[in-house]
């Protein structure tokens, strides 16, 4: 390159001279690497044909809500299915997945991390990688059209028994709307709180979303500044679980000590194998019921998300469905995966973990796990947070609103349950708006929804209490 690539000496000269000097240095270097500019781009590119390198340096550009807004007005516009046990599948497909295609048909979707290849390489950490950086920049996706950044959170209880529903939604849900791997694998926010549910709405949704996209600004400002529609849509599926035992011949002792026979089913007992005998299911939520213990902190969480008049009347009073089935315990997973869904909306929306282009789509569902076959799925509701806006669908949190009748499904012909609400199973949709967050977080990002137990905080061992004039109300829109 010559004695010009090199910086000239400064030493001695004024500052007239050493400017005139400096200015010499740099046009002689800018002349002796425009041949080879070719070879450090990547054959036939330059900045020119790599616009998401040049929006890098541009100047913010202001969101355009219009096409997100038409796609969450058509969302909410499709008729919905809440209630009814049915086949995992058909919930994924007729009721998750349109929905969330719905959100984002006119977008193309980012979830790949090879068409992130824009950004700059990172270090390999001295470790030797499968693929020149340089040349995989020819894979990068173009962000001048509308983009979604998507990304995708799911919840359910660690017990066993529902590792068969955990790799269905991986197959069904996740391998659409999860990141995905350089290397083509799926990759998810994967959370197993005993009993199902959320540990933490606020941690959940803080997670899912610092996780995909605010750990990365320079991948943030270039979608963002790629187009004014670019949105980003924060997926979050929560799940509880409810065995469910079908009778047969059998007879089996409810938790307050009826026998129940020629039901449909018992809804809070599950069957493992043929093998085996029938057991308690969700073992968390049916022990808190019956037995709780202050000192167990999974007891107090779900006892708190459960709400201590719901506690107080699920532990004294028994809801049947029309044929006599008791419904309990489903009712209880019903409101706790509800109650999260809410916690986690308050988080995205009026907690602050969304900006002005984030989109929230959160769903609460009961998996229903059998013996011998595909485990069944109850989707209790969804909702949405999008500027300023909340939006739900589904049943509530008052056990006393629940009721239940055994029906026909149209796909299997068997007999499912549907849990109705407030005497009704056509469920109205719900809205509200709120300010734009304003309280100051934590270095999380978050609050601790859910504190340990301190005297005087209305919990007793294993009776009826009085909830604590002290305690925060939750969320509830219905």
């Amino acid at each position: 390159m010559g004695p010009s690539f090199f910086k000239p000496r400064l030493r001695g000269m004024q500052g007239g001279a050493r400017s005139m000097a400096t200015g010499i240095w740099l046009v002689s270097l800018v002349s002796a690497l425009s041949p080879h500019a070719e070879a450090i781009l990547g054959r036939g590119r330059s900045f020119s044909s790599r616009p998401s390198l040049m929006r890098l340096r541009g100047g913010r550009v202001s969101f355009d809500s219009g096409l997100a807004r038409e796609c969450l007005e058509k969302m909410w516009n499709r008729d919905a299915w809440l209630g009814v046990e049915t086949q995992p599948h058909r919930i994924y497909f007729e009721e998750i997945l349109a929905d969330r295609f719905c959100l984002t048909g006119p977008f193309q979707l980012i979830r790949d991390e090879l068409t992130l290849s824009f950004n700059r390489p990172r270090s390999s950490h001295g470790r030797q990688l499968l693929f020149n950086q340089t040349r995989v920049a020819d894979c990068a996706i173009d962000l001048a059209h509308p983009s979604c950044f998507t990304t995708l959170g799911y919840t359910t209880c660690g017990d066993r028994i529902c590792m068969q529903s955990a790799d269905t939604y991986k197959l069904a849900v996740a391998s659409r709307f999860a990141s995905m791997t350089e290397y083509g694998d799926t990759k998810f926010e994967f959370f197993l709180p005993m009993g199902g549910g959320t540990d933490s709405g606020p941690s959940l949704a803080h997670v899912t979303m610092s996780h995909n996209f605010e750990s990365d600004p320079r991948i943030k400002a270039a979608v963002y500044k790629g187009n004014s529609k670019s949105f980003v849509l924060v997926n979050i599926d929560i799940t509880t679980h409810c065995g469910r035992f079908d009778m047969g011949a059998s007879k089996v002792e409810s938790f307050l000590g009826n026998e129940y026979s020629d039901v449909t089913a018992i809804y809070g007992m599950a069957q493992e194998s043929v093998f085996r005998d029938p057991r308690q299911c969700c073992y968390s939520i049916i022990r808190m019921l019956r037995n709780f213990k202050l000192s167990n902190a999974v007891h107090v969480r779900l006892r708190k998300q459960l709400g201590e008049a719901n506690y107080n009347f699920l532990r004294s009073n028994e809801i049947l469905a029309d044929d006599g089935s008791p419904v309990t315990y489903l009712v209880a997973a019903s409101i706790i995966a509800v109650q999260g869904m809410y916690d986690t909306l308050e988080a995205l929306g009026p907690g602050g973990e969304l900006d002005e282009r984030g989109l929230g789509h959160v769903t609460a569902s009961v998996c229903l796990n059998k013996e011998g076959q595909e485990d069944r799925l109850l989707l209790c509701a969804k909702g949405t947070v999008f500027k300023s806006q909340m939006t739900v669908q589904g049943l509530g949190t008052d056990a006393t609103l629940y009721a239940a009748k055994i029906v026909t499904d149209a796909v299997t012909g068997g007999d499912v349950v549907q849990l109705t609400y407030a005497g009704s199973d056509d469920m109205e949709i719900h809205t509200k708006t709120y300010d734009p967050p304003l309280q100051k977080k934590d270095e999380y990002g978050s609050e601790e929804l859910y504190p340990s137990p301190k005297k005087g905080d209305g919990l007793k061992e294993g009776g009826v209490s009085k909830p604590s004039p002290r305690k925060k109300k939750p969320l509830r829109l219905f």
